[in-house]
């Protein structure tokens, strides 16, 4: 005899629903303003990475906070992702430096291919992070492949408390 599917999932914990999955489902569509803010959070963290070689990328995105009277959760999730997405290449430029020290010691054939690979990570993220952030000013909840899942089932944002 099979169990009604009504009786069986009351056994079964029910899913965990983060902070911004919620607000996705319950928030009105982002007005301009909001679709500006995270267009900023993804663009700086893009020009933070470009202009100092992935140094910046993770800090540039959080002047949108600071300077953002408002904190809705579209504006949130999006800062979120793209500070999470820049640390990713900051921690390349950083591996990147570490082994540039002993770049003569490892001779400057393999030195040449980390140049050419900090390269190529910096130039796919520079152009996702744009993709994302012209994404976010359409006003679209796109999430980044490597942090999207992890900042959407987050229960609190990361910056609640800051400022």
């Amino acid at each position: 005899m099979t169990v009604p599917a009504s009786e069986n999932s009351a056994d079964m914990p029910a899913p965990v629903v983060g902070y911004f999955a919620q607000a996705m489902a319950i928030h009105p569509p982002p007005d301009a303003l909001e679709r500006r803010n995270a267009l900023l959070a993804h663009l700086l963290g893009a020009i933070g990475m470009l202009v100092s070689c992935g140094l910046l990328g993770p800090v540039l995105p959080l002047l949108v906070l600071v300077l953002s009277k408002r904190r809705t959760p579209f504006e949130m999730f999006h800062l979120q992702q793209s500070v999470l997405f820049q640390l990713c290449p900051w921690a390349v430029a950083l591996l990147f430096g570490v082994l540039s020290i002993a770049g003569p010691t490892l001779g400057f054939v393999f030195f040449g291919i980390l140049l050419i690979l900090l390269g190529l990570v910096e130039a796919l993220a520079l152009v996702y992070a744009i993709v994302m952030g012209l994404s976010a000013q359409r006003g679209q909840w796109s999430s980044y492949a490597c942090v999207g899942k992890y900042v959407m089932q987050r229960q609190r944002p990361f910056f609640s408390g800051f400022l």
